[in-house]
């Protein structure tokens, strides 16, 4: 179900939505990084990140069968702490500082700096 690809220098995951997760996943393939360049690493990490990319999956289908459940809430905690993002209350967000909340958004997704610069210059009204 799940396969490599190489990118550039950088071995990436390609895997095929199983028909059960399509309308919680929103498109037919998924891929991502496996942050290195050798293929014995890649196919190492290959079966970990398929079976975590599924335990997700599994989540977004709770997410979505229950959208008002406390099982929903907790299906969001568990995606939120698998992607290393940790918990915090609103009230913590409304008065953390502006790269702090950035960080949690781009930091997780891959976007970098080139997005934070972005940002910036959106913060400075350019």
């Amino acid at each position: 179900m799940a396969g490599l690809i190489k990118r550039g220098d950088t071995w990436h995951l390609r895997m095929r939505v199983p028909k059960r997760y399509l309308a919680v996943a929103g498109r037919t393939e998924i891929h991502r990084s496996l942050a290195t360049d050798s293929e014995r690493r890649a196919r190492e990490l290959l079966p970990d990140v398929a079976a975590k990319i599924l335990a997700e999956l599994d989540e977004m289908a709770v997410i979505k069968q229950h959208p008002g459940d406390a099982s929903a809430y907790r299906a969001a905690q568990k995606i939120a702490q698998a992607r290393g993002v940790a918990y915090r209350p609103l009230s913590d967000l409304l008065e953390a500082p502006l790269d702090d909340i950035l960080d949690r958004v781009w930091g997780r997704d891959g976007f970098g700096p080139k997005a934070r610069a972005c940002s910036e210059c959106h913060a400075e009204g350019a």
